[in-house]
């Protein structure tokens, strides 16, 4: 994986991914092992917001490079300021 000269990776894809699978699989448990959803909602939540927090500042990091500027995506988790 390249990482942009601040230690950042420059290919968010394998978290995006990530996040998503695990989204995916503690909901097949979830639903496998007839759990609450008082405790599984907070935690699948959390895995989706992460997986398009991540999703987004791929699309910027990657539209800057193509609009010919340098690789990266603004700061924080707020997703209304992606």
């Amino acid at each position: 994986m390249r990482e942009h000269g601040s230690g950042v990776p420059t290919d968010l894809s394998i978290h995006v991914e990530g996040f998503r699978q695990a989204a995916i699989a503690y909901y097949g448990t979830v639903v496998a092992r007839n759990s609450s959803p008082d405790y599984a909602l907070s935690p699948i939540a959390f895995l989706w917001r992460h997986h398009l927090e991540l999703l987004l500042k791929q699309i910027i990091a990657q539209g800057r490079v193509y609009s010919g500027e340098d690789w990266g995506f603004p700061d924080g988790h707020v997703l209304c300021n992606l």
